[in-house]
């Protein structure tokens, strides 16, 4: 098992990496579907995973790691914190 990344101190091997990716792809597509300025829950999430995601039968521990994983390298926001929605994280322009 070759290290390929660490996220909240565990260790992830390649194969556990690409799984975490494809979640984050399919998190990031839930996630746009819904209100932007709400966000989704992990629940409407995963049935978002389930019914148009490339996954029939998502892991609950998959889906927190990915989104972990993405409001750490800035890809969501989860502005209540660990138990609130997922929000994609927006950049903001400057005005020049």
């Amino acid at each position: 098992m070759a290290f390929v990344g660490e996220v909240n101190n565990l260790v992830f091997d390649r194969d556990q990496e690409q799984e975490l990716n494809i979640y984050v792809m399919n998190i990031t597509r839930a996630v746009e579907s819904y209100v932007p300025k709400k966000g989704a829950s992990r629940q409407q999430i995963k049935d978002w995973i389930v019914m148009y995601g490339s996954m029939p039968n998502p892991q609950d521990e998959l889906i927190d790691e990915a989104i972990k994983q993405g409001v750490v390298t800035g890809v969501f926001n989860q502005p209540k914190g660990t138990s609130g929605s997922v929000m994609m994280t927006t950049v903001r322009r400057d005005r020049n």
